[in-house]
């Protein structure tokens, strides 16, 4: 059985019209997670008000 993050990466890959390998799917795989664990951290942050924005940094290392 495939985990919630497998599935919610190939949703995202269907959606994006994307087919890439299973090879490509693995590597993508921990970015995903990487990603998915900041943005709950902002969503615990109370900023009341305040606008926030995410930043996309290609040179974030992804331990395998």
């Amino acid at each position: 059985m495939e985990s919630r993050n497998v599935q919610l990466l190939n949703v995202l890959l269907a959606n994006a019209g994307l087919d890439p390998t299973l090879e490509d799917r693995e590597k993508l795989l921990p970015m995903l997670e990487i990603y998915l664990e900041r943005l709950e951290l902002l969503h615990l942050v109370d900023l009341d008000d305040e606008e926030v924005s995410g930043e996309f940094n290609p040179l974030i290392s992804v331990s395998t």
